[in-house]
């Protein structure tokens, strides 16, 4: 497939045009087409993530590794205690004050 393109890269194209893709043939719209693709979804899940990392740098690299912990490893508080051998309470005012201070950080 890679060839044709290269073959037709400065000819003019229909949309409409069969393409043999070796297995079967498509028409060069149905290769752009994909509804899968959500650019709304795309766009609204890139935002989430740049506001997560922007909230994440206000954090202190404590609280950082315990809602790293918490939410991206999925492990409960007593596991978090366990594994940086700080008191249960700790983990949960640590988590705590981290969720404050990364809400005060979007408002």
């Amino acid at each position: 497939m890679f060839q044709w393109f290269v073959s037709n890269l400065r000819k003019e194209i229909s949309l409409n045009k069969e393409i043999d893709t070796g297995e079967d043939h498509v028409s060069f719209i149905d290769l752009f087409a994909n509804e899968k693709v959500n650019i709304e979804e795309d766009l609204l899940k890139s935002e989430n993530y740049y506001f997560l990392e922007q909230g994440l740098k206000a954090l202190t690299e404590k609280e950082k590794r315990i809602i790293v912990l918490y939410y991206g490893m999925n492990l409960n508080m007593r596991q978090i205690s366990k594994a940086l051998g700080v008191h249960y309470q700790t983990v949960v005012k640590t988590k705590e004050r981290a969720l404050g201070k990364m809400k005060n950080h979007f408002l």
